[in-house]
């Protein structure tokens, strides 16, 4: 929902949506719905994002990159070096970034999860979404948020308004 929503708020028909491979089908349809041209970067065998390939995707239509970090279906979680890059490669471009970061708390392995938007130049650009759903096993209460620039909260708070109205209650009294 919080996905849909941000798309919804900011992409117009013909604006270009990356993301990187393998994605979770439902970034790709929402994208699809949001009337947006959806490019792809496949990841390495071994995770890494391929930054030339993601600079070879950028253009004048881009609106958003999205992140999915820790990632459904690969399991792939961002290093801040590889967020450090990302804002680089942005720099200077009006292109956005928006993160599915739901499994934040379930991350295994050594690398740590580290949120795109405190890095710096990414914070001004990247709308964040996550929930409660994944790490408490509430997937069916669906609660969380979004957190953004105050620009894109404007923008997507009106959006929201019309499309949840209120919250259902989770379980019966």
């Amino acid at each position: 929902e919080a996905l849909a929503i941000a798309m919804g708020s900011i992409v117009d028909p013909g604006d270009e949506i990356i993301l990187f491979e393998p994605f979770y089908p439902y970034h790709k349809s929402i994208a699809l719905l949001a009337g947006a041209v959806v490019k792809t970067v496949r990841l390495g065998d071994d995770g890494a994002v391929p930054f030339d390939a993601l600079r070879a995707q950028l253009g004048p239509r881009t609106k958003l990159v999205v992140v999915n970090t820790p990632s459904n279906p690969s399991g792939k979680v961002w290093t801040r070096n590889e967020l450090e890059q990302l804002s680089k490669v942005l720099y200077g471009s009006s292109t956005l970034v928006v993160t599915d970061e739901i499994y934040e708390d379930l991350v295994y392995g050594t690398t740590p999860h580290v949120p795109p938007a405190t890095i710096p130049g990414l914070f001004e650009r990247t709308i964040t979404i996550s929930g409660l759903s994944k790490a408490y096993s509430i997937t069916g209460w669906r609660i969380g948020w979004i957190a953004a620039p105050e620009v894109y909260a404007r923008a997507i708070g009106p959006v929201f308004d019309v499309l949840c109205v209120c919250a259902p209650r989770p379980a019966p009294p």
